[in-house]
């Protein structure tokens, strides 16, 4: 019985301990919390001092990182709401649009995310996160035209902006303009030339404009600046094919299966190799 009593005790403590926690130790343990990734106490103490001082100014500031928080913890819906909470206060406030519009696309909500980034680029035309995302969105909807507006808007504040450039190329070759795209890679490459990833995408353009003793090179050099991922050894496979060495491309075909290459495109491929 006396130890139930100590322990009642110590629970009591405890209780108190929290309770006389300030509003400001409340946000200096969230803050700490955050820095050593614990979201899960993060959030509790963020939402312990907003229950605290409820009508406090700072509390706008606290909601974002409470949602910011929620976001890193997969509590979309949570966070969506403190995020709209935030922006109804500060409409246009580019901080707050920025995460707001991350957290759709990863929710995969990328109307909503483009509303957002269309909303930075009408007051703020030359933000560089905003034209690269919505641009993105765009490819991803196959909105090519749109896509390439931004992506040239990009180089041209930053030339040497690789991601857009290398996003130019591809909005090319989703639309199957090998030689525009191939151009673009040589560009690329002639600047980048340890970049296995740029002579992957030029060999892809080189296969499909049946230049294979091209293709096999860029291969090579992909190889040679570590560039070996599933899609590589697809295309491997696709060039080995076209030269009748059926028992290398199966060999490549089963590797990028092994990689995580999609099963049902492998299946095709690995019929070709009969």
């Amino acid at each position: 019985m006396k130890k139930f009593y100590v322990f009642i005790a110590f629970i009591m403590l405890t209780i108190s301990t929290v309770n006389a926690q300030s509003y400001e130790d409340l946000i200096n343990s969230a803050m700490d919390y955050i820095e050593k990734d614990n979201y899960v106490s993060a959030e509790q103490s963020l939402l312990a001092a907003l229950r605290l001082e409820p009508t406090n100014p700072s509390n706008t500031l606290l909601i974002v990182n409470l949602a910011s928080v929620q976001r890193k913890l997969k509590k979309y819906d949570e966070a969506l709401v403190n995020y709209n909470a935030a922006i109804t206060k500060y409409p246009y406030e580019p901080v707050l649009l920025h995460s707001r519009a991350a957290l759709y696309c990863e929710m995969d909500s990328l109307q909503d995310a483009l509303k957002d980034y269309n909303i930075i680029l009408s007051f703020k035309p030359d933000d560089q996160e905003a034209l690269s995302q919505r641009a993105l969105i765009y490819i991803n909807a196959k909105e090519y035209d749109k896509a390439q507006t931004d992506l040239k808007k990009l180089v041209e504040l930053d030339k040497n902006n690789l991601q857009a450039r290398k996003d130019m190329a591809l909005t090319l070759k989703l639309q199957k303009k090998w030689q525009e795209a191939e151009e673009l890679y040589t560009d690329l490459i002639y600047e980048n030339r340890t970049n296995g990833q740029l002579y992957y995408n030029r060999a892809e353009c080189y296969l499909n404009m049946n230049k294979l003793a091209k293709t096999r090179r860029d291969l090579e050099k992909a190889v040679e600046y570590g560039y070996t991922d599933d899609l590589f050894y697809v295309l491997r496979g696709r060039l080995r094919l076209e030269q009748y060495d059926k028992r290398g491309a199966r060999e490549d075909f089963l590797k990028a299966q092994e990689l995580g290459a999609n099963k049902d495109v492998i299946e095709n491929y690995l019929n070709m190799c009969k």
